[in-house]
């Protein structure tokens, strides 16, 4: 005799209570396959991770010189990530010395960043490794800005958790993935950086050029970063919204 077929992933989502989306493109998706969809946010330790004045970081002070403008990132480098761009907007910008790129972290793709940098020569990168949470304040705050990528096909389907510490620090965001997508939506809307599309190398390299000459202004999206996360994205906020979906 033929053997029952199994549920598929949408008889789960149909049979679940609530299903937790953790944005709204994701929630949508869920939504479409018949599931009763929360939206819950991903949110940052806010009550760890405060935030400080550009240049307050010991670890900038460390590798940096006072007047360098650095375009941080933070955290795993995998296969939804995309760095093409950023490698490119390097290569444009490797006449200015003091626009450095501080890679912190792993991942299945940093080993292919850190030959790519190296094939090229670009003596503009330097890469450290996964730093201690207790730490994670200083390594965040060395940078002026930081650099978030998500590959435009995983649109809906992935949302950076990164973003939020990075705004728990009080940092601008480089988005590079998909120009109309959610997390491009939210850098615009609540003004905490620049969105630009992926593969879009000159529009990237403008960007860190114009950011790298105003440091008012990259000052005044990180504060925008950390009035976002405070009003919508605290840790409080989230655990409440848990609590109530349990409870209903």
């Amino acid at each position: 005799p033929r053997k029952p077929r199994r549920p598929g992933d949408r008889h789960w989502l149909r049979r679940a209570d609530a299903v937790v989306a953790i944005s709204d493109g994701m929630a949508g998706l869920m939504r479409a396959a018949g599931a009763h969809t929360a939206v819950i946010p991903n949110w940052a330790r806010d009550d760890r991770i405060q935030a400080r004045a550009l240049g307050d970081s010991e670890l900038r002070r460390t590798h940096y010189a006072a007047d360098d403008f650095v375009v941080g990132y933070s955290g795993n480098l995998g296969r939804v990530h995309e760095f093409d761009t950023l490698v490119g907007a390097a290569l444009a910008l490797r006449g200015d010395p003091r626009i450095q790129f501080q890679i912190v972290g792993s991942g299945p793709r940093m080993p292919e960043l850190r030959a790519r940098v190296e094939r090229l020569g670009l003596t503009s990168f330097r890469f450290l490794p996964l730093q201690p949470e207790a730490q994670l304040s200083d390594t965040l705050a060395a940078g002026d800005v930081h650099f978030v990528s998500l590959r435009p096909e995983f649109e809906g389907l992935v949302l950076p958790s990164k973003f939020y510490s990075i705004a728990a620090v009080g940092r601008a965001v480089l988005f590079c993935g998909d120009a109309s997508g959610e997390m491009a939506r939210m850098v615009r809307v609540h003004g905490c950086g620049v969105a630009v599309a992926a593969g879009d190398v000159t529009a990237l390299a403008d960007a860190i050029r114009r950011m790298s000459a105003d440091r008012a202004g990259v000052e005044a999206q990180g504060m925008a970063s950390r009035q976002m996360l405070d009003q919508h994205h605290s840790r409080s906020r989230a655990l409440a919204d848990w609590i109530a979906c349990v409870a209903t």
